[in-house]
């Protein structure tokens, strides 16, 4: 087993504990065996989601697909590289293959489709899925499993962001705390995207299907926080 995976095992049950963790829709996670990809919310700037999913799910590997800054933050790479995180950045074609064979073996990916967080002024503002959660969906032919993850964004606030639209933030001020806030974690029903195999190509569709993943999100997230949004 790999070091990182004894890492989460150990951290669970404290993560557990600190945030009153509770997870609901464990049985729509596929069995083992079964490739998937898991398409979150996207609630913390240094990836904790990411973690307390991996607690939530300790018990089934997940390799994150995490947005790369190189030179301009090499302690994030160095990190990610260590929980066996897929690094991708505008410097290099994305890595569909890579992806796509891992899922195709039995793996489940998982990846932030809004690739962006929320500040205070905006929260639980689910935003635009990027189409690549649908066209791996498309490639891999695996489901896609709907979360959502209410309680982070309060746990560690984000004060500002500057960003662009559809861009990875530039700059952003978050508080410099984690507080124990109750997080709950939604797992819902493993989707079939309605694509075909030309559909791959097909940037139209390819939005047709991701939009439909993310209004799924939207559901489960309304459940604890009755305020999101989905602009």
């Amino acid at each position: 087993m790999a070091f990182h995976r004894d890492i989460i095992r150990a951290a669970a049950p404290l993560v557990k504990a600190f945030h009153r963790l509770e997870v609901i829709g464990r049985d729509n996670i596929p069995p083992p065996g079964q490739g998937f990809l898991l398409a979150p919310n996207h609630t913390h700037w240094f990836g904790w989601d990411g973690f307390v999913l991996n607690t939530a799910l300790a018990d089934r590997p997940i390799r994150w697909i995490a947005w790369s800054y190189g030179d301009e933050f090499p302690l994030w790479d160095k990190l990610c590289a260590a929980f066996d995180a897929i690094l991708v950045s505008k410097n290099k074609p994305f890595p569909y293959d890579e992806i796509t064979d891992y899922i195709k073996s039995g793996g489940a990916a998982g990846i932030f489709p809004e690739g962006n967080n929320n500040s205070i002024a905006t929260p639980y503002r689910i935003r635009r899925f990027f189409p690549g959660v649908a066209r791996l969906a498309a490639l891999s032919g695996a489901p896609v499993v709907p979360v959502s993850v209410a309680g982070i964004e309060e746990a560690g606030p984000i004060l500002w962001i500057k960003e662009e639209e559809g861009q990875p933030p530039t700059w952003l001020l978050p508080a410099p705390v984690l507080l124990p806030v109750k997080v709950t974690v939604r797992f819902g029903a493993p989707m079939r995207l309605n694509l075909s195999e030309a559909d791959i190509q097909n940037r139209e569709a390819l939005d047709r299907e991701a939009e439909r993943v993310r209004q799924g999100v939207l559901e489960l997230l309304r459940k604890d926080r009755p305020r999101a949004t989905a602009p």
